[in-house]
């Protein structure tokens, strides 16, 4: 292959058409996405989490069927680096998984959350789903992949969150 054969190849993987013959699969496809006011998120989150605080970076946020998010978050855990206490710890694992989601997907609504997990500072995530046609809050420990709904939060308290 030559190099200007390998940069059209590049290009076309970039923009999702590589074909299946270069050996390099095509980015996954985007589910159906679901669409929401800054206002909605932030009343949705302050019920949800009564004196957590929200920094929030967009006007409109995008976010998924609930059952839609398992391939995605499949997707964006795989291959997380190794745990490496003070260089690459929980911090660092919810904020990979934010920018993964929102650079692979275009999905805006996995923040990046702040808190206490069994009493010890912790970061992790936290996500709006689309669930029974409405949106609902949930966690997720990235360095796990458990996803827990707020009402079952096994010890995770949030004190804030970053969404955007």
């Amino acid at each position: 292959m030559t190099i200007s054969e390998l940069g059209t190849a590049i290009c076309r993987w970039l923009r999702g058409m590589c074909p299946d013959e270069d050996g390099v699969s095509p980015p996954p496809p985007t589910p159906q996405d679901y669409k929401m006011s800054w206002q909605a998120l932030r009343l949705l989150f302050e019920t949800t989490f009564p004196g957590a605080r929200l920094y929030i970076w967009d006007n409109w946020y995008y976010y998924l069927d609930h059952e839609d998010w398992g391939p995605v978050l499949e997707d964006v855990l795989l291959g997380m680096p190794d745990y490496t206490s003070s260089r690459f710890d929980c911090e660092n694992f919810a904020t990979l998984c934010t920018c993964r989601v929102s650079s692979k997907y275009l999905i805006n609504t996995m923040g990046i959350a702040v808190g206490t997990h069994n009493g010890q500072a912790h970061g992790f995530n936290v996500f709006v789903s689309h669930v029974d046609g409405a949106p609902q809050l949930f966690l997720l420990e990235p360095q796990t992949g458990m996803v827990m709904p707020p009402s079952e939060p096994e010890g995770y308290e949030i004190d804030y969150a970053i969404v955007g």
